[in-house]
């Protein structure tokens, strides 16, 4: 009985260390059938390319090969599209170090030089109350000339990015009215008709109610609370902080609901029609390999060919939307940052020194300014949202 225990554990030992010793492998011949699949994929990608118009984006995409250098060897978006689908297309996000150094950096500097008119007022300001004492008229004369120059000076500066922030949105509404007929077109190519009903209308939505909206109601909104801010710091009698605060909160409250209510939206109802739109694909596949006699495989080939070409092409295009919609918004939105961020350090500048209505003026205008670099953020968010549900519907549509 000890004889054989001690042979079952030999046999067992043996059997490991034969499991342990090398083994010679062959890897499997390239299949061909997997070449012509590829072959037909490409083939299939490149018909769509030419048979859809990104034309209309083309006047967007030369901008944005006027600020990226990489992309100035492309002639047209389509050919930019169509490369991208192919893998032969490279995008360099470069570093965050560099991007700060070459965007914001810059813009930060400029909005702190067209603020030094008001931080030198702020500190003549100062020295003239250290120098007129307390209860002197002409103090107080002259405290109201250079606070009503610096309120003019302050204006000037804020009306130039309330305008820049009125036009990123235009913009953003322009292009999302051009980019979803485009986008919604290849989704229909690819069957998912589901998720077209669901997107067409929402995208609608959001360019002509939506961003309407917020350039219509909430922009102007601001630009008359920088209006009341500005009024509030000249005159100590006439009293506009709770007027301020309403436009601020108003605005809150309305870039809140309606980012909220759009993205639950578009959210749930893209990935229930996704889901629906994938099962029933499926099912239209399964029936033509199933059902047609001899050639159902082939048919089901050639439409994977067809949905897997239309999925590269799509998602290319989805990319392609996302680095325009990056050049639209992004110099505006650094530019914003950089202001908000000027105002504030300016404000702490003259703080010690300078009369309270200046110091009061430079930090309402600071809220005012992040308010439309928050408005002009939702704005961009919203239809980069709807374009990377777009990308994201229709993936696993082959297997």
């Amino acid at each position: 009985m000890k004889k054989r225990k001690l042979l079952f554990c030999f046999c067992i030992l043996l059997a490991m260390l034969m499991m342990l010793l090398p083994a010679d492998c062959l890897a499997e011949p390239e299949n061909e059938d997997n070449n012509d699949s590829s072959a037909e994929l490409e083939e299939e990608l490149k018909r769509l390319a030419s048979e859809t118009d990104f034309s209309s984006w083309q006047a967007y995409f030369d901008e944005l090969k006027a600020s990226d250098t990489a992309m100035s060897e492309y002639a047209s978006v389509g050919e930019f599209i169509e490369y991208l689908a192919l893998g032969e297309a490279s995008i360099d996000t470069g570093d965050g170090i560099g991007f700060i150094k070459n965007l914001f950096l810059p813009k930060l500097r400029a909005a702190l030089a067209e603020l030094v008119t008001v931080i030198a007022l702020s500190l003549l300001s100062g020295l003239c109350g250290i120098a007129l004492g307390d209860d002197s008229g002409t103090k107080q004369v002259l405290m109201l000339i250079i606070s009503g120059v610096s309120i003019l000076a302050l204006v000037a500066y804020f009306t130039s990015i309330a305008a820049e922030a009125v036009n990123t949105v235009s913009r953003i509404g322009n292009f999302c009215s051009l980019a979803a007929p485009v986008l919604l077109g290849l989704m229909t190519a690819l069957g998912c008709a589901g998720t077209v009903k669901v997107m067409s209308p929402m995208l609608v939505l959001l360019s002509n109610s939506i961003l309407v909206v917020l350039g219509k109601i909430v922009l102007p909104l601001l630009i008359a609370g920088g209006v009341v801010v500005a009024v509030n710091a000249l005159s100590d009698k006439l009293k506009l902080s709770r007027t301020v605060k309403l436009i601020q909160n108003t605005v809150k409250w309305l870039l809140g609901l309606v980012t909220t209510v759009y993205i639950a939206a578009t959210s749930i109802g893209g990935i229930a029609a996704g889901a629906a739109d994938g099962v029933s694909i499926r099912t239209a596949k399964y029936a033509i390999d199933k059902l047609i006699p001899a050639v159902g495989g082939m048919v089901g080939s050639a439409v994977d060919a067809v949905i897997g070409g239309g999925i590269v092409l799509k998602n290319a295009a989805g990319v392609t939307a996302i680095l325009v919609l990056a050049g639209i918004s992004l110099g505006p939105v650094l530019k914003l940052f950089a202001g908000m961020t000027a105002l504030r350090i300016s404000a702490a500048i003259a703080e010690p020194f300078s009369d309270n209505r200046i110091t009061q003026l430079l930090d309402g205008t600071a809220d005012i300014v992040s308010y439309l670099f928050a408005a002009v953020c939702a704005a961009c968010s919203l239809l980069l949202i709807s374009i990377m549900i777009i990308i994201a519907t229709g993936n696993t549509l082959i297997g």
